[in-house]
């Protein structure tokens, strides 16, 4: 039980389930992506509590760029160049890990791939 009576349905990080969650989101991705298993990063099978991350990873953007490109019509070099744009460091970073803000990516490409 959380504060006030409140129950909790947060799995913990040894959770038979959460577990077995993430390993069949990791082969899920790692099929629709044409990768192996082990080139799949953590926050591409897993969420934050609320799941609305604005940002992943840029080996999880890195990853999908040639997914993206060919759905938009577009060459892996533009999406990958779009993916560094908006890649961020420093103190812009989450937890001060780069990342890339996908709201603002997807924009990007829509804009392009409207062209």
């Amino acid at each position: 039980m959380g504060p006030g009576g409140i129950h909790c349905q947060q799995p913990g990080t040894n959770d038979p389930k959460l577990l077995d969650a993430v390993k069949a989101n990791r082969a899920a991705v790692a099929a629709a992506e044409g990768v192996k298993e082990s080139d799949v990063p953590a926050d591409a099978v897993t969420a934050s509590g609320s799941g609305l991350d604005p940002q992943i990873s840029v080996a999880y953007a890195r990853l999908q760029v040639p997914r993206v490109a060919k759905a938009h019509g577009l060459s892996p070099e533009t999406v990958q160049a779009m993916v560094d744009r908006r890649t961020v460091t420093g103190l812009e970073a989450f937890l001060g890990q780069p990342s890339v803000n996908v709201t603002e990516l997807n924009l990007d490409v829509a804009a392009v791939a409207a062209k």
